[in-house]
């Protein structure tokens, strides 16, 4: 049966071999591959914790502070929107960080592959400046670097630009330290943000139902402010066990990382207003899981109905199997690395 009929026909089935077949995707493996063994002076730097989310975590010498660093390469969109693409990348970018607890401190970009003898590529550079202003602006967080790093090399001129993004932040103070990883069975997982009908941009899109990417996932600029708002008070007042940042491979994919590493497996139900597709692989920006502790759960509710954040129950942390909308879809611990490209 084709992906097509089966987006007609069985949506249960789909999202079965949806899932089979972008697990295959090597940006979308839960597994990392390079793990790097600590010498005896990244030992003494590294925090402690720092598997436990998808940033790079270094304890600042005699002091407290704890340096985040996030890394987003942006290059899939750019040809779209050089401008829009950007803000994204930079949204998601911040977000990745805030989500851990530590405040964004600045950024740097390198734009890749430009011919600077080609109109086209250097609209595109005016494009990535453009967006870089209006963020720093929007999110008071400044550029380090007050001038734009460009890489070219002859042997790749008809290549196009790349954009890479790297993030910096602090975490103050170590008890502010938030985890991307499931810890403990049982907590409730929610949703914050608005479910919406959209797989634009999505590697669904390209990779399942072969669609050229021709726009950009939805994304508001106004509510990724408030989104990183919310995330802050809820860090301060303590009420979430783990935040994800959803991106690559949309929802699912995002649970399936915050699983893996600890064992942990997840049952959740999606949402009837939109397809199981778009729920569950589209990467619309505004949205983040988080997970709380039952104790924590009312004061959680109620805190996010008094600041009017969009929300909903996604389900619970299991003990290692996966499920959606009360069907099992095996356990945490299969060896995805036997899933083969169909």
């Amino acid at each position: 049966m084709s992906n097509e009929n089966n987006l007609k026909n069985d949506n249960r089935l789909l999202v079965k071999d949806v899932i089979e077949l972008m697990l295959a995707l090597p940006q979308l493996s839960p597994v990392n591959y390079f793990k790097v063994n600590k010498d005896n002076v990244s030992s003494q730097l590294i925090f402690d914790r720092s598997n436990e989310v998808d940033a790079g975590l270094i304890r600042l010498s005699g002091k407290d502070e704890i340096m985040v660093s996030a890394t987003i390469v942006m290059e899939r969109l750019l040809r779209i929107s050089p401008q829009a693409a950007t803000e994204l990348a930079l949204a998601q970018l911040i977000r990745k960080i805030y989500c851990f607890g530590a405040e964004v401190s600045a950024y740097d970009i390198v734009i890749t592959n430009v011919n600077m003898s080609s109109p086209y590529h250097m609209e595109m550079v005016d494009g990535i400046k453009e967006g870089c202003s209006r963020i720093s602006r929007k999110f008071n967080i400044p550029m380090s670097h007050q001038k734009t790093l460009f890489t070219c090399d002859p042997q790749t001129l008809d290549q196009m630009p790349s954009l890479v993004l790297n993030g910096l932040g602090v975490l103050s103070k170590e008890d502010d330290f938030v985890t991307s990883r499931f810890k403990t069975k049982g907590n409730n997982i929610y949703l914050l943000g608005n479910s919406i009908e959209d797989t634009q941009g999505s590697l669904f899109q390209k990779y399942v139902l072969q669609e050229k990417w021709d726009s950009l996932m939805r994304f508001d600029l106004d509510v990724e402010i408030k989104l990183k708002k919310v995330l802050e008070g809820l860090v301060s007042n303590k009420m979430i066990e783990t935040a994800n940042p959803m991106h690559r491979g949309g929802l699912f994919f995002s649970l399936l990382r915050a699983g893996y590493e600890s064992g942990f497996g997840f049952d959740i139900t999606t949402d009837m207003a939109v397809t199981p597709e778009a729920f569950l692989f589209g990467e619309y920006l505004g949205r983040v899981i988080v997970s709380v502790s039952p104790d924590k759960d009312d004061a959680f509710v109620d805190y996010m109905t008094s600041i009017n954040q969009p929300f909903c129950t996604l389900g619970h942390v299991t003990k290692g199997e996966i499920r959606i909308d009360d069907q099992s879809y095996g356990y945490i611990d299969k060896d995805y690395s036997e899933v083969e490209q169909k």
